[in-house]
């Protein structure tokens, strides 16, 4: 399983930079770019994975107390 996360994260990764101009030649400005579009297109996921992490941490059958 953990394979198959790492293979599914390269191939995303390599569509974005390609779409983002990698694929023309590496350059200052390329890199720039292709830079801020992996990390945006990256930070959903590990949004996603943090409330995960918040969810498997929280005891099955205790309430959560209210934040504020």
């Amino acid at each position: 399983m953990q394979r198959i996360g790492y293979a599914v994260g390269a191939a995303l990764a390599g569509i974005v930079a390609n779409a983002s101009g990698f694929s023309q030649g590496l350059n200052y400005d390329a890199a720039a770019n292709v830079a801020s579009w992996l990390f945006l297109a990256f930070v959903p996921l590990g949004i996603v994975g943090c409330l995960a992490a918040f969810r498997a941490s929280t005891p099955f059958g205790q309430p959560r107390e209210a934040i504020g």
